[in-house]
């Protein structure tokens, strides 16, 4: 990030983009560094009019507004180095010709509520017939998020004053503008913004709004009364309670490209005020220790932090949200006070409070299956797939069709292709089965392709969505031959119909159960049974290879679901409420059978050979169902390829 007024760090961020410049004492805009996406014309002329606007509000605010500092002063408003970088996300959104719509999640007191009262307060002075609206989630908290409006207006210069036609308890309204700017609460529920039209909105505390009303139904009922405008403003920040189920839900839509929100998260490193000196340090702890030497040694746990940090994924289309830097001593010093003095000596409850990346911002506030390490490296393996499509049977042949992008949108379930069958490598297919009916689980299935040199299994292939057993297992058939008859493993819980249609139609290389605590036992059925000996042993293993970098995965959606692993009422680790572990168990199914652990997820002495163990039933499989289709005077299946239409 290139150095503003405000930030005196010694980390450099990366960088983004940058629509506006702090020059000359001023803030303006500069257009070679304005991502105006191909706009030309008239339209980049009004871009850029609205990013100097948007500049004209910030000079305003820094030049005339006051406010009450941590440390009890009256002073004007100067930006932070977290307010300068939401300031540059709505110049981008602005010069573009697009409403600002900011999901943020935070650390507390970074002062970003200030930043959108100012914004706020500034816009409807400013424009005429502006009007805000800021929902918090308690009265307390809607009445100190006015207190700073009031303070604005009250300090303002009498040049810039204007009439007012209301100055009620949360509520500004100017006589001859007007503009307006409200304080509610999420109590208000689905009557919250009936009757009047809306440019602004902000929302204080999103994550706990679900605790204090219907969440839903208050964004339902107030989002039609927001203008689309070139100016419009929406910011919903808050300090994340785990993946609650309206704004954790927000923000993964927001990363996937659901609509304009804009997701960017805000750790507490970037605040340059979270730091204390050396001396300082020391003057506390002997003053609480009465003496003794003070340590400076990172412990390993302040270790692996700066690490997580520092390795942040620089994944496209997340620059807003991975803010990979050095943390200085100084930064961590204050962390440890903070830890002592605030959160009770927990680092999780200062994780909750003070998250340093994402993924720790949203973990679940209850015990998890997978540690927060590993969740982030299954994150930062993810990719969009190369190709997105299904199989098709086309004049006898196995073909993969490339789905056009409006077909995608329409399809229920697809199949994401990472990577093409390579002859060299033996490939695994596990499929986790359901009824295929509207509002029921979904299907899962993952291509895994088996590195016994490494021990290590990558997936290639995915199938997800609802999807009827029949079809499902045409697509589980032909996706199997496409990578070499791959040993497909099919769940066979419920659904028994795709395995049935799987052995009518001659599939030759089924995996055939047997106990994955008795390597010599005797083969049963085909497929596999999920019940309560076989589930928490694929999950160990699944849990273990995932800790250990031993499988990769490049489907994000399966990072999204393995932090929702939570034990449930009877103990057993399953999805939490209102969300679904089938990828989950489709990739745990796949690891239990590649042979590269024990049945406690214990790598295995001799990895190729277990590998061969595991060749070798598949052969065994392979004969064995041969020799059924053959007494059955199958016909021959016809050969699989992929194209792209």
């Amino acid at each position: 990030m290139a150095r503003s007024k405000s930030s005196s760090s010694k980390s450099k961020l990366h960088a983004y983009p940058e629509t506006l410049k702090y020059r000359g004492g001023k803030w303006v805009v500069d257009p070679d560094k304005a991502v105006l996406r191909g706009i030309h014309g008239d339209r980049k002329a009004r871009g850029l009019a609205q990013a100097a606007k948007l500049a004209t509000v910030v000079n305003f605010i820094e030049s005339f507004l006051r406010i009450v500092t941590k440390d009890a002063k009256l002073q004007l408003f100067k930006l932070n180095t977290v307010q300068v970088i939401l300031v540059q996300l709505i110049a981008l959104c602005w010069v573009q010709l697009r409403p600002a719509q900011l999901l943020v999640p935070k650390s507390r007191q970074l002062g970003v509520s200030t930043l959108f009262q100012a914004l706020f307060f500034v816009l409807a002075l400013l424009t005429k017939n502006y009007r805000c609206l800021t929902v918090a989630h308690r009265e307390d908290s809607a009445a100190m998020i006015f207190r700073m409006t009031r303070t604005f207006e009250q300090w303002l210069p009498n040049k810039f004053r204007k009439q007012l036609k209301t100055r009620t308890k949360g509520c500004l309204e100017w006589l001859e503008s007007g503009s307006m700017t409200q304080v509610a609460t999420i109590g208000t529920g689905d009557g919250l913004g009936m009757g009047f039209t809306l440019n602004g909105l902000h929302g204080s505390e999103v994550a706990v709004w679900a605790k204090k009303g219907d969440a839903k139904a208050a964004w339902t009922s107030v989002s039609p009364a927001i203008a689309d405008n070139a100016d419009t403003l929406i910011g919903f920040e808050s300090t994340p309670d785990g993946p609650d189920e309206f704004f954790h839900d927000l923000c993964v839509k927001g990363l996937e490209g659901f609509g304009d929100w804009e997701p960017v998260f805000l750790p507490w490193y970037l605040d340059q005020s979270y730091a204390v000196s050396k001396r300082e340090y020391t003057l506390r702890v002997t003053r609480a220790r009465l003496g003794g030497d003070v340590d400076f040694e990172l412990t390993p746990e302040e270790r692996e932090l700066v690490k997580l940090v520092e390795l942040q994924p620089k994944v496209a289309g997340e620059e807003w949200i991975r803010w990979p830097c050095t943390l200085t001593l100084e930064q961590l010093l204050w962390r440890r006070l903070t830890i002592a003095n605030k959160c009770g000596g927990d680092p999780e409850l200062f994780d909750r409070y003070y998250p340093s990346t994402w993924e720790l911002a949203f973990r679940s506030r209850q015990l998890n299956l997978f540690d927060a390490h590993t969740l982030e490296r299954i994150h930062a393996q993810a990719s969009p797939p190369e190709k997105l499509g299904a199989m098709h049977l086309v004049r006898g042949q196995g073909v993969f069709k490339v789905r056009s992008k409006a077909a995608q949108d329409r399809a229920k379930w697809t199949i994401e292709v990472w990577e093409d069958y390579d002859d060299g490598y033996y490939y695994v297919l596990a499929a986790d089965t359901s009824e295929g009916v509207e509002g029921g689980d979904p299907a899962a299935a993952y291509m895994g392709k088996l590195l016994p040199e490494l021990g290590q299994v990558e997936i290639v292939a995915a199938i997800h969505g609802r999807i009827d057993p029949d079809l499902y297992a045409e697509q589980l058939d032909l996706l199997g031959q496409l990578y070499g008859e791959a040993l497909l493993v099919v769940e066979t819980n419920k659904a028994y119909e795709v395995m049935r249609t799987l052995r009518k139609r001659n599939y030759r290389n089924l995996y055939w159960r047997t106990d994955p605590t008795n390597p010599k036992s005797k083969v049963t059925q085909p497929g596999w049974h999920t019940n309560p000996k076989t589930r928490p042993i694929a999950l160990s293993i699944l849990k273990a290879m995932a800790r250990d970098n031993d499988f990769v995965c490049p489907d994000k959606a399966l990072a999204v679901e393995m932090g929702d692993m939570v034990p449930g009422p009877k103990g057993k680790w399953e999805a939490r409420k209102g969300k679904n572990d089938d990828r989950v168990l489709a990739a745990a199914i796949l690891l239990a059978v590649s042979g590269f652990r024990d049945h406690r997820g214990r790598r295995s002495r001799r990895v190729v050979e277990a590998v061969e163990r595991s060749e070798n039933t598949a052969v065994a499989a392979m004969n064995r169902q041969r020799a059924w289709a053959k007494s059955r005077n199958q016909l021959k299946r016809p050969g699989v390829t992929s194209v792209s239409l």
